[in-house]
């Protein structure tokens, strides 16, 4: 079992199992994002597209219903939850995500960075921004970019007082 494996085992070893699945997000996901390091983030990142893959698959093959696709989404969202806490500690793992092939993860990375901006991130974004092909995920980059931007003008500020 990998570092990451466990915190998850150790974070939800009280969790109804039903409950968890139905739950958007780790119990305690700063303490897990904590405990993890930077092979843990690319690993994160790596179940998010793998995921994505299989809701895809699924959704192309017809066979599934609304809540079963529902599922994928929230799977995906437990992982996509540690990532505003990865990305203080391991911020460049994190922007990795930004050049993922897979839509979702750079969606997903772009609405993290959207929720806990970083003034680090911007260049990141900016790059990402001129190769992004998909319109929600480029809003979502833009939304994050502006959210960056002022977070550096306020600590720029605070710094200067």
């Amino acid at each position: 079992m990998n570092q990451l494996d466990t915190l998850l085992q150790n974070a939800t070893r009280d969790v109804d199992p039903v409950q968890l699945d139905y739950s958007d997000e780790y119990p305690n996901p700063e303490g897990i994002a904590n405990g993890c390091g930077p092979m843990d983030v690319l690993e994160v990142l790596s179940r998010i597209e793998k995921i994505a893959a299989e809701r895809n698959k699924a959704d192309e093959s017809n066979e599934v219903n609304g809540d079963d696709l529902d599922g994928y989404w929230r799977q995906m969202g437990r992982y996509a939850a540690l990532l505003p806490y990865l990305a203080l500690k391991h911020p460049e793992e994190v922007f990795s995500g930004l050049r993922s092939g897979c839509k979702d993860t750079r969606l997903l990375v772009a609405y993290a960075i959207k929720k806990r901006p970083l003034g680090n991130a911007s260049k990141p974004i900016e790059t990402a921004l001129q190769f992004e092909p998909d319109e929600l995920v480029r809003r979502t980059l833009g939304q994050a970019l502006v959210a960056c931007r002022s977070e550096r003008g306020l600590v720029d500020r605070l710094l200067r007082r």
